[in-house]
């Protein structure tokens, strides 16, 4: 929570966890979580995905890439 809280003040707790239902090609794991604010007018969702190689993973990568250019969604660069 901290980590998140780090970029993300707003947010206060933890809505949701488990797989990533959304997860772009053939994952041999998934896990996802979303964070809220107080009044669940704002969402933060984490999500992690583990490929078998890194080809697959680099193909899934740029799915997702493709599929996150739509209007309203910001990702964020964490360093």
């Amino acid at each position: 929570m901290s980590f998140v809280q780090k970029y993300f003040p707003q947010v206060i707790r933890e809505q949701y966890s488990g797989g990533n239902g959304t997860a772009a090609g053939n994952p041999t794991a998934t896990r996802s979580v979303i964070f809220v604010n107080a009044d669940n007018s704002k969402k933060v969702t984490l999500t992690v995905d583990h490929y078998a190689n890194g080809r697959d993973a680099l193909a899934a990568y740029r799915e997702a890439v493709s599929k996150s250019k739509i209007p309203g969604f910001a990702p964020v660069t964490v360093r």
